[in-house]
């Protein structure tokens, strides 16, 4: 007779995970995304504080594996809580919204999930402040002095026609590690990240259009100094540098009668051969 398929023939794979974590940029705590984003972080004591250096080297192939947790309300207001072990990040994007908080995204792969383990109580750092667009400044262009141990990047050109910008980085890692070991996936393994810099520009000057058509490379930074929060005697700050740009689409597309002009514009980040 007539049958559904067999029940017994059905099993419970082994599946691949995606989460995706947004937050807004803060003065503090908000290096842990950053971190796990980027590969390895080194915190250096400085007079009056202390720098936060990032850099995407890696180890054996991999980027740092975190654990990240979910929980859940029922409408009864008990909780569901979720837990994903072995997070990568593969994806991350930076971005200074027009006029807005910039904020950093970061999509990772999975590698398992329980809910069998209980809700972590979470905490806040204190006196955290959120940066906006009206704390940035923008360079390109000139001989930079890299980020050190103790001092931000240095020595661009200071620019005032960047409106917005998005930062997009692929670890171009593999998913797909299955092997013949009992189902269990492999983290992840990543090679050379593709990096792009998108952004809305207003035509003020030539130095981009020209660097397009030039094809010249240059150097890019935008620095975040928030006004109220010191850190010895500085502004706390957040600095996210280039020290090569490449772009790849730069010509303004003018419109008469439309005011103020502005252009996208694209471009890909290269290596410079040292930093």
């Amino acid at each position: 007779g007539r049958t559904k398929r067999r029940a017994s023939r059905w099993f419970l794979a082994s599946g691949r995970g995606v989460l995706t974590l947004k937050a807004e940029v803060e003065s503090r705590a908000g290096g842990v995304l950053f971190d796990l984003a980027m590969g390895v972080s080194v915190v250096n004591a400085i007079t009056g504080g202390s720098l936060q250096v990032m850099h995407t080297q890696v180890a054996n192939m991999v980027l740092p594996s975190s654990t990240i947790q979910l929980r859940k309300s029922l409408n009864d207001g008990t909780a569901r809580v979720e837990t994903f072990r072995g997070c990568t990040a593969l994806k991350t994007t930076i971005e200074q919204p027009f006029n807005a908080i910039p904020s950093i995204e970061v999509e990772f792969d999975a590698l398992a999930y329980t809910t069998a383990t209980a809700a972590i109580s979470p905490s806040y750092a204190t006196t955290s402040n959120l940066y906006d667009a009206m704390h940035a400044t923008v360079g390109y262009g000139g001989a930079l002095t890299v980020p050190s141990a103790s001092a931000l990047g240095t020595g661009l050109t200071a620019v005032t026609n960047w409106r917005s910008f998005k930062l997009e980085i692929d670890q171009n890692g593999n998913d797909d590690g299955w092997v013949l070991a009992g189902g269990v996936r492999s983290q992840p393994k990543v090679g050379a990240p593709s990096v792009k810099l998108t952004g809305e520009v207003e035509f003020n000057d030539n130095v981009l259009p020209d660097a397009y058509v030039a094809g010249t490379r240059n150097a890019w930074y935008c620095t975040w100094a928030h006004p109220t929060e010191l850190v010895g005697a500085v502004p706390a700050a957040l600095q996210l540098a280039i020290p090569s740009l490449a772009l790849t689409k730069g010509v303004p597309q003018v419109k008469p009668g439309e005011a103020p002009r502005t252009y996208p514009v694209e471009g890909e980040v290269k290596y410079d051969g040292t930093n």
